[in-house]
């Protein structure tokens, strides 16, 4: 079986490694994870980046702004 979640220390370096212009698969080895591990992890990070607070848009019609 597989390693279990990624921890923050993990997270934190992926993040680093990303910013330096590692691939996927250089971050996968230099931390010994699963490369999809990696994908998922970056992917799942920029779909939170991008997602907007609840009510963002409705608050602002509903109130006539």
């Amino acid at each position: 079986m597989g390693k279990k979640d990624l921890t923050k220390d993990e997270k934190t370096k992926i993040t680093k490694l990303l910013s330096e212009g590692n691939s996927h698969h250089e971050i996968a080895s230099k931390i010994e994870r699963n490369v999809m591990t990696i994908k998922k992890y970056t992917l799942n990070s920029e779909r939170k980046m991008a997602r907007k607070p609840k009510g963002c848009i409705k608050g602002l019609t509903t109130r006539g702004y």
